[in-house]
Parts: C-alpha cells; structure tokens; sequence
C-alpha cells in the first residue's frame, strides 16, 4: 500500500515548470567592422579546431606569424556566427584589433 501511495503522489501532484539553467555566461562583443559576435564557450569540436590552431604558435618564429595564428583561432571562434566575415581573411583582419582577439581567445 505504501508503495501504490508513493507512486500515486510522484505521478498526480503536479510539478513545477523549470526552465533549463545555462551553465555559461554570454557576452555580447562589437567588432571593428560593426558586427556584432556573442562570446560563448566554444563547443567540444570547435575546442579541438581551437586548440590545433592555438598549438601553432610554438612554431612561430616572428610576432606576425603569432598574430596570423591568433587570427586563425579566433575565426574557428567566429564561424558559426559571422561564416561571411570568417571566409575571407582581409575582412576578418579589418574587423579584429587586439584588445578585441584578447577578449575573443
């Protein structure tokens, strides 16, 4: 009897509605080019193509060979949201300064 009284409370007192907690926070950024870009953890296969990017900088001899990396790995952040600007690099370039690639890394 306990046990159908138990089950009877679970099934029929209603529950409260809950919406989903994010576990994240969202920052809104501006870019150079007056693009707007939310900044958000980047995904599990984004990470990778994020670290693979990033990992080249080891190998960089000159500071412009670091920016061109940091460049790369803040497109790998952009993608989803800005795919026009991330497909040619002279935009992208004009769009980022550095405080801005900080923030986005």
């Amino acid at each position: 009897m306990l046990i159908k009284s138990i089950c009877y409370n679970v099934y029929t007192y209603p529950k409260e509605d809950k919406l989903a907690t994010k576990v994240y926070d969202v920052e809104e950024i501006e870019l150079q080019n007056g693009d707007k870009a939310k900044l958000k953890p980047l995904t599990i296969k984004e990470l990778r193509k994020f670290m693979a990017a990033i990992q080249k900088t080891a190998d960089a001899k000159t500071e412009d060979e670091t920016l061109t990396i940091l460049i790369e790995a803040c497109a790998v952040a952009l993608e989803k949201q800005l795919p026009e600007l991330v497909k040619d690099k002279d935009q992208l370039e004009d769009a980022l300064d550095v405080p801005t690639i900080n923030r986005i890394l």
